[in-house]
């Protein structure tokens, strides 16, 4: 099942599968979250969270082990995907499971409000990161259901091809997809 691959080692191991079902499962299961706490207001696991606008690179808000405090009535989360592809992003609140198909996902912004009800959100907009070592014409988008009724559709035209939005990529610079639902 698995195989061990230092060089002082190179034999095939039945029982551990370090190279045969781990690696297959982390594949398979690895992505970033952003849940809403109850307690401890917005936090990101398996990514960087930022409140305020995206300055590219410095953050606003403090943000402390990948938990943000609401201390505003509302604004913009900056999700900048560090898990191992960048290609997946589940968005708890909406139930949205963001996957690209074709190119990483450089950053996710979520606009959103503080009302009686609690926190809600109000826009989802996805950047790929630039296409430069990527070996690829179009960047291919999923949007996909995890929890609830609502449907989820990139904002403009786009071919939807394979189950996925193909997306052409911007000229210089971060490609920016809004997103909307029902």
């Amino acid at each position: 099942m698995g195989f061990h691959s230092d060089p002082a080692n190179l034999y095939f191991d039945p029982a551990s599968g370090d190279w045969g079902l781990a690696l297959y499962g982390h594949t398979h299961n690895t992505q970033s979250f952003l849940v809403l706490h109850p307690d401890f207001g917005w936090q990101c696991y398996f990514c960087d969270v930022a409140l305020g606008p995206f300055d590219g690179g410095a953050r606003e808000g403090g943000v402390v082990a990948g938990i943000v405090p609401p201390p505003t009535p509302g604004g913009t989360l900056t999700l900048e995907p560090r898990d191992s592809y960048r290609r997946r992003v589940f968005i708890a609140p909406l139930g949205l499971q963001i996957s690209s198909d074709a190119g990483t996902i450089g950053r996710v912004e979520c606009d959103w409000k503080c009302t009686a009800a609690g926190d809600e959100l109000l826009g989802v907009r996805v950047f790929f990161s630039r296409i430069d070592a990527q070996p690829l014409s179009k960047f291919r988008l999923r949007l996909l259901t995890r929890a609830g009724s609502r449907t989820f559709a990139p904002i403009g035209t786009y071919t939807f091809s394979r189950g996925a939005y193909e997306i052409p990529p911007a000229a210089g610079g971060l490609t920016e997809v809004g997103v909307s639902w029902k």
